[in-house]
């Protein structure tokens, strides 16, 4: 085994190479055997001994190699579904950092929370905590290998901070440079001291890249500027073809790391890189999608494209790359939307590269909300067609929005036209390829690209997302509905996703919509293995006017807990009066229904609650979690669609806690004398506290609702 390979860390590698060493061994042994004389015993038996010392000392010193490197590994960036979720987890990584006593776990928890913040672009506190070891001379008494990734991360996160600043930029690169010290094997080190000099001096740039890939030459991080830095500099493709089997090696390495769920967004931002290399545009543009779709912020979009741009005076030799560059320029585009960064520079200068690909914004420009249909109809029998048609008109009737669907959609024009009928007051356009009023082509043939064109759809499904980009419509106003469809379709789903833009599929689940729930990267509900809380994709919707409805006007719910949660009672026992009241789906209009679900928990919550203990009820599909408040006078009660997960569980009965004791003596009395609770700051706060922001929008829009539902009473009664 080459000194190079034993540096670099690639599971599958690693073990092969152990395996064939232990084999090769093996065979030695038997050779000696069978060629010793019986008065040679002592000298074979001696010579197979120290084979098999020497071998398993190897195999001792590559494991623990390898068991480090894991470690290493663990402690870097893990997926979120949300931001709250990441201060959670640096809110209880710091109190095991306030708590610990040990030296070497204090330094592990910092390096964990510096990595979290790096992935956030909160440069500054990384900063923070790291500086803080330093501070403590905590580097002095741990080991060199966890001095060099503290001085690694600081380095890193200064450097990344204070481009503006030569004196605190060059602390940065000092700091890189003592991580080196510590541990001269660090690739990721040199890698990253190389990035500190790319731009400014390209030819010191790629001499730390080359050493780094010299220790690690199946690294990605390394070898993806190494190939970009010398076709920058020779002004040729073929650092390429030179590097094709590291290419090839680097893609199973990050495709392992994946499977881990180690070092996302970056290992698929670099698996759509190499890919790229190897000339295979629709895996490059998938792990891309994969990579906008996963990243925290603008950044990694950002600091990819630059890479990309080393090599921009030869794009036309490489094959896709105009299409990854479009491709990140609209996700930029799309965090910017989202972020209501319009006005920014950066805005601007995405919405300037975008057009020089002929790009255009087509006029007048698109605003109130806009749901974009995906898909196609072609597979659906006629009584379910009716069904689609009657149902869609009865949500868009009172429903005032921009409809828009692309050419490449297997007649959903039709579906569009058919429930779009005179009796709508709505804006319908189809994309062919330039946007086109559906009105205006009512009842002629629309010429359609079939799936075998795939690689000349990009331009129109760029130039479809371009539009709805510069549309005036808010970020979260904006929906995709999908049904059925091909392989085209499939990708449309996968830019909406990316992008972040909500996306609901109707069922029943066929064709590309099947594909996508088969696809571990694409499922509906992100695992639990791969994020620290699961969330949802994307939701599949009934073909009913109330899950159609709800999806496109009301808010995108994300975690499967806070979804679980449909209404919340705080009950009188005395009189049965509800004293306060959350329904979190917008569905409790039906006072029956109400009233019904009240005497269901009477009912089966008798035996419970007369015993003093805590209810959990499942019943007809529905699940029931309350319990006794304020001397046992009063029962809150949430309804939910389904069996809890442990962490709404808890969340609940922490929310019971709070309710029970933090709300204040002045609500608990006006309770008692049967006055309703009034939705203040107070319970705003433990709302959001318990449940998250979500949970506290769906509140605020449910009392909204009821101010509305009582206005509308009062003119009814006033007329």
């Amino acid at each position: 085994m080459s000194r190079e390979i034993e540096k670099e860390f690639t599971p599958s590698e690693e073990f092969d190479n152990i395996y064939e060493k232990l084999k090769n061994s093996i065979k030695e042994v038997r050779r000696i055997i069978k060629r010793a004389e019986t008065t040679e015993k002592i000298q074979v038996f001696e010579t197979i001994n120290r084979t098999l010392i020497q071998d398993f000392n190897f195999l001792n010193q590559n494991l623990v190699k390898t068991i480090k490197e894991l470690k290493g590994y663990g402690s870097g960036f893990k997926l979120y579904s949300d931001m709250q979720q990441k201060y959670q987890e640096i809110e209880l990584l710091k109190n095991y950092y306030d708590d610990t006593q040990d030296i070497a776990k204090k330094a592990d928890y910092a390096l964990q929370i510096a990595k979290i913040y790096t992935g956030m672009e909160e440069w500054g506190e990384s900063i923070a905590i790291l500086e803080q070891l330093v501070k403590d001379q905590l580097q002095e008494v741990i080991l060199d290998e966890t001095s060099g990734r503290l001085f690694r991360e600081l380095g890193i996160s200064k450097t990344q901070l204070h481009k503006d600043s030569y004196i605190q930029y060059e602390e940065g690169r000092n700091q890189l440079e003592q991580a080196i010290k510590f541990n001269r094997s660090d690739y990721d080190a040199i890698s990253s001291l190389g990035s500190t000099w790319k731009y400014f001096d390209n030819k010191k740039a790629l001499e730390y890249y080359l050493k780094a890939l010299k220790l690690a030459p199946y690294n990605s991080y390394p070898l993806i500027n190494v190939i970009f830095l010398e076709i920058a500099l020779k002004g040729k493709i073929k650092p390429i073809k030179k590097y094709i089997k590291n290419i090839e090696k680097a893609i199973i390495t990050r495709s392992e790391q994946i499977e881990q769920s180690k070092d996302i967004p970056w290992a698929y931002f670099d698996l759509g890189t190499l890919y790229l290399f190897l000339g295979d545009v629709k895996m490059s543009i998938r792990n891309y999608l994969l990579a906008i779709r996963d990243s925290p912020d603008i950044w990694p979009l950002n600091t990819t494209l630059n890479t990309i741009d080393l090599a921009r005076n030869l794009h036309n030799q490489i094959i896709g790359i105009d299409k990854v560059r479009i491709l990140l320029l609209l996700g930029m585009g799309f965090f910017l939307k989202k972020l209501g960064r319009t006005k920014s520079e950066i805005w601007k200068k995405v919405i300037n590269e975008l057009s020089n690909y002929q790009l255009v914004i087509e006029k007048p420009v698109l605003k109130d909300p806009l749901i974009l249909f995906a898909g196609g109809i072609n597979n659906i029998d006629n009584v379910e067609l009716k069904n689609y048609t009657e149902n869609f008109r009865a949500v868009f009737e009172d429903f005032k929005c921009v409809i828009l669907c692309g050419c490449l959609n297997d007649k959903i024009n039709d579906l569009i036209l058919n429930f779009n009928d005179t009796s709508l007051n709505l804006d319908a356009y189809l994309y062919d390829p330039n946007r086109t009023n559906l009105n205006q082509i009512r009842e002629k043939i629309v010429y359609r690209i079939t799936e075998r064109d795939f690689n000349t759809n990009f331009d129109i499904i760029f130039q479809y997302w371009f539009d709805i980009l510069n549309s005036q419509t808010k970020f979260e106003d904006i929906r995709m509905i999908g049904i059925d469809g091909m392989e085209i379709t499939l990708f449309e789903y996968q830019i909406a996703i990316a992008f972040g833009i909500p996306l609901g599929i109707m069922k029943p689940l066929e064709d590309a919509t099947s594909d996508l729930f088969q696809d571990s990267k694409w499922k509906r509900i992100i695992e639990e293995k791969y994020v620290k809380k699961p969330y949802f994709l994307y939701k599949d919707l009934s073909n009913s006017v109330f899950e159609i409805s709800n999806f496109i006007k009301k808010l995108f719910i994300r975690d499967p807990d806070i979804d679980n949660l449909q209404l919340l009672f705080i009950q009188n026992l005395e009189d049965g009066g509800v004293i306060f009241d959350i329904d979190f789906i917008h569905e409790k209009s039906d006072i029956d229904k109400r009233s019904g679900l009240l005497n269901v928990l009477d009912k089966w919550g008798e035996v419970e609650f007369k015993a003093g203990k805590a209810i959990s009820i499942d019943f007809e599909n529905k699940y029931l979690l309350g319990d006794f408040i304020w001397d046992r006078n009063f029962k809150i009660i949430f309804f939910l669609k389904e069996k809890p997960s442990d962490w709404l569980k808890e969340k609940i009965t922490l929310f019971i806690k709070e309710i029970e004791n933090n709300l204040g003596a002045e609500a608990v009395h006006d309770a008692k004398i049967g006055k309703v609770l009034p939705f203040n700051t107070k319970m705003s706060r433990i709302i959001l506290e318990v449940f998250g922001e979500d949970a506290l929008n769906l509140a605020k829009s449910w009392q909204r609702l009821k101010v509305q539902m009582k206005e509308r009473f009062l003119n009814e009664i006033h007329e």
